[in-house]
């Protein structure tokens, strides 16, 4: 959809008529082939285990298949990369907006950093992979309120952390969208409603302006033209 302005242009519109971003999980079909699918309007965010996974899953993000809505923290002078990956039309929120509602940064991992022998991104994968047995340990275990609290805690750690990490090549050009460091991404956990002026800024190319204020005159926030960021 990059290179149809027209379309990104339609679906900024909808999103901001409709007051609703919609998270995005992963299905997974036989041959590993995955395809994004939206979360429906009014249910819950969730998190679910992978437990057909195959090696490099947790670092591609189908091990944890979280209904992830992602957010870019980037300063309106550094979009230009961002830009020319993705397109040029974009909704901006407050992190007051969206901090209450769950959304954090992402951690990430360089895939290619070692210790000693190891490969820390596979170390984490072998980790993340162990879910399934650990959390087979803790229904044995966790039968009374002394014990109850190791459930919950190995949870957190699975369901609330390895969802969050994100791994990069920083071998790769700044422009490649392999290399995903920049985009200084904050994730959350299901769908966004939201009113018209919870929208701190909207970006779109200049000659949208005027389809902009026909289609939304309610609109009273500001709005920046792609241009003066990518010049």
């Amino acid at each position: 959809m990059r290179d149809r302005p027209d379309e990104q242009y339609d679906l900024l519109v909808k999103i901001i008529k409709e007051g609703r971003l919609n998270a995005f999980y992963k299905v997974i079909y036989p041959g590993g082939k995955s395809v994004g699918v939206p979360l429906e309007k009014g249910k819950p965010g969730g998190v679910f285990f992978n437990n057909s996974f195959t090696e490099g899953d947790f670092r591609q993000g189908t091990l944890f298949q979280m209904s992830s809505l992602c957010f870019c923290d980037i300063p309106l002078s550094e979009l230009g990369l961002h830009m020319g990956k993705y397109g040029r039309f974009g909704v901006a929120f407050a992190k007051a907006t969206l901090v209450p509602r769950g959304a954090s940064p992402v951690f990430y991992i360089e895939e290619n950093a070692t210790e000693g022998v190891h490969k820390r991104s596979a170390d984490l994968e072998k980790a993340a992979k162990l879910y399934p047995l650990l959390d087979e340990m803790m229904h044995s275990i966790a039968c009374d309120k002394h014990t109850a609290h190791l459930r919950f805690d190995l949870d957190d750690l699975f369901y609330r952390v390895f969802p969050y990490m994100k791994f990069f090549d920083s071998t790769k050009p700044d422009d490649c969208e392999s290399n995903t460091y920049m985009e200084r991404e904050w994730r959350m956990n299901g769908n966004l409603e939201f009113k018209m002026s919870d929208i701190c800024r909207v970006i779109i190319p200049k000659t949208y302006a005027h389809h902009l204020r026909s289609d939304l005159s309610d609109y009273i926030g500001q709005v920046t033209f792609a241009e003066s960021v990518t010049n």
